[in-house]
């Protein structure tokens, strides 16, 4: 049974990095909005690369029995995982660059984890 937990955006970093997830942000939203104090920004190389980011990220949550809902799972644009606190957005680049949410946070503190890594070969 999945609780009220909050989920660790440190550790959703870690495994979006560690399967290979592309130009890694968090936006801090704490004290800014009350939809989430995080938002985690990802990118994938396709398709696959998306729902495989999404199931790891989900498996996580529910190791740790953290509630969560999943938004747009058939989308090839834009995965979104709401966690309560932590809200994971997986993207495909055309996504990234149509949505950016970068620049609609421009005024809250945005972190990037691994450099922003060449997305070379992220055709969708």
């Amino acid at each position: 049974m999945r609780t009220s937990k909050s989920a660790d955006f440190s550790k959703i970093v870690d495994i979006l990095s560690d399967r290979h997830g592309g130009k890694i942000a968090v936006i801090s939203l704490a004290g800014q909005s009350t939809i989430a104090d995080h938002f985690v920004l990802v990118t994938a190389k396709s398709d696959i690369h998306m729902r495989t980011l999404k199931d790891y990220v989900t498996d996580y949550l529910e190791e740790q029995e953290i509630s969560y809902s999943v938004e747009g799972e058939n989308s090839r644009l834009w995965i979104l995982i709401d966690a309560k606190d932590v809200v994971v957005n997986i993207f495909s680049r055309k996504g990234r660059e149509f949505y950016r949410l970068e620049s609609i946070w421009a005024d809250a503190p945005i972190e990037y984890f691994g450099g922003e890594e060449s997305e070379e070969g992220a055709d969708i």
